[in-house]
């Protein structure tokens, strides 16, 4: 037996050795599976937080999609207003045009008024002097023929 013990003993130490082989295989494939649960957790919130953000990307898109619309309603309805816009521009245009002209009209009917009314004026004291010329040769032949009735 004494010549078995060498080999006992490195079968002994090789048990130790395949013992602490088999004990830190374990221990790293207790790490091994750690990290796979750890990546396994990473993982599933990297799909959730991914799931969350399409969720609120669709969110966004709807809303997007709502602006848009409303963009495109707000720039026609801007687009009407100037349009109006120009027109009553031109329309005050031409209404500023129109009142120049009547202005001068106005000043034109203004000096004949200033004319009629020289013109009125002129006609009344020729009246007037007509008038007086005619009570004044009234009252002559009224002296004439009285003088000449007291003369008979």
């Amino acid at each position: 037996m004494v010549v078995d013990i060498p080999f006992i003993l490195l079968v002994e130490e090789a048990v130790q050795q395949n013992h602490k082989a088999v004990l830190a295989l374990f221990d790293e494939a207790w790490f091994v599976k750690e990290g796979m649960r750890v990546y396994e957790g990473t993982l599933v919130a990297s799909f959730h937080e991914e799931e969350m953000i399409n969720h609120q990307v669709s969110k966004l898109e709807g809303e997007l999609s709502k602006l848009m619309e409303k963009n495109k309603e707000l720039q026609s309805g801007i687009q009407e207003d100037i349009t109006i816009l120009l027109d009553k521009r031109c329309t005050l245009l031409a209404l500023e045009s129109r009142q120049r002209e009547l202005r001068a009209a106005i000043g034109r009917i203004m000096d004949d008024l200033e004319t009629s009314k020289r013109c009125k004026q002129t006609i009344e004291d020729m009246w007037v002097d007509a008038n007086d010329a005619r009570i004044s040769s009234s009252l002559c032949i009224l002296c004439f023929f009285s003088s000449f009735l007291y003369s008979l």
